[in-house]
């Protein structure tokens, strides 16, 4: 089951220190998603607080400052109240990722219906910037068109400094599609540039993780099941205008394609992309598999 953010450091004499005192859940000691972001000299933390054991209540997302004291540990909620910053405070929502821009926090989140409604179930793209001030928080809305029924954003911010929102949309393998916002770049008037994205395979994946290596983008990515490499790991790279394979195989990095697995983290690594992903072998058997791939294939 869920439980509490948990946060570690490591000590200069040697070893881990555990530097969240109260848990960094201040009501239900469930959360999710949890992100670290350095500021400054300031360290945040945003996560879902999920409220599990008390499925009457709203999913909220949370935002705490540390203190820097890993003698005396403590946080301070950097969010507006009780009900965290979500969109709508009568629908559920869920952390996608975090970044830190233009020395300002960002979150993009997903921002679902009213509880209980017909529309609990269906969900659209938040992004909120934050006001920096500690003492009197606020989280501001930047986010303009991104359709409903998106979902899995994941902020992108590569060596040229533009910052792109990579999402989906679609509720079926048959009308997904990948698509990224770019930002322009104004945190008070806020606009952002929307397109579809299209792989050289024709496939539009609902389960990917973006990273940058020797400045380029790489996109790592899970065909849907219904296709004709349904549930194999790719890999491709933005080059020539385009998004062009580089895994050099038909079968996918994932040693067991019809098995179930999920991306972890992706992130480059002295010229190689490294992925991280969890995957069940035939007999059903967790694994944590780490992949070095070089990009020169």
């Amino acid at each position: 089951g869920a439980g509490p953010v948990t946060v570690i450091t490591q000590q200069a004499t040697g070893g881990w220190k555990i530097v969240t005192p109260n848990n960094l859940s201040f009501a239900s000691a469930s959360t999710a998603d949890a992100r670290l972001l350095v500021l400054g000299t300031k360290l945040y933390v945003i996560w879902t607080e999920l409220n599990a054991y008390d499925l009457d209540k709203i999913r909220q997302i949370w935002a705490a400052v540390y203190n820097g004291d890993d003698n005396n540990p403590d946080w301070t909620l950097v969010d507006p109240g009780p009900t965290g910053f979500n969109r709508d405070v009568t629908g559920d929502t869920r952390l996608s990722d975090g970044i830190v821009f233009q020395d300002t926090l960002l979150a993009v989140f997903l921002q679902f219906g009213p509880k209980n409604s017909a529309s609990a179930g269906q969900s659209t793209i938040a992004v909120s910037r934050y006001n920096g001030d500690d003492a009197n928080p606020a989280w501001v809305a930047i986010e303009r068109d991104f359709p409903a029924a998106s979902g899995n954003p994941q902020f992108f911010l590569g060596a040229d400094g533009v910052l792109k929102v990579f999402y989906t949309t679609g509720t079926t393998i048959a009308d997904s599609a990948l698509h990224e916002a770019t930002f322009n770049g104004d945190l008070i008037n806020p606009g952002w540039t929307h397109s579809v994205v299209t792989l050289s395979d024709g496939i539009s994946p609902k389960n990917f993780r973006l990273a940058e290596v020797k400045a380029t983008p790489h996109l790592v990515w899970r065909a849907p099941n219904a296709s004709a490499v349904g549930g194999r790991l790719f890999i491709s790279q933005w080059a020539d205008g385009k998004w062009q394979r580089i895994d050099g195989t038909t079968e996918g990095l994932n040693g067991f394609p019809n098995a179930s697995w999920n991306i972890i983290d992706v992130i480059g690594f002295q010229d190689d992309l490294v992925v991280t992903y969890q995957q069940f072998d035939g007999s059903q058997t967790d694994m944590l598999v780490i992949a070095a791939t070089p990009t020169n294939i």
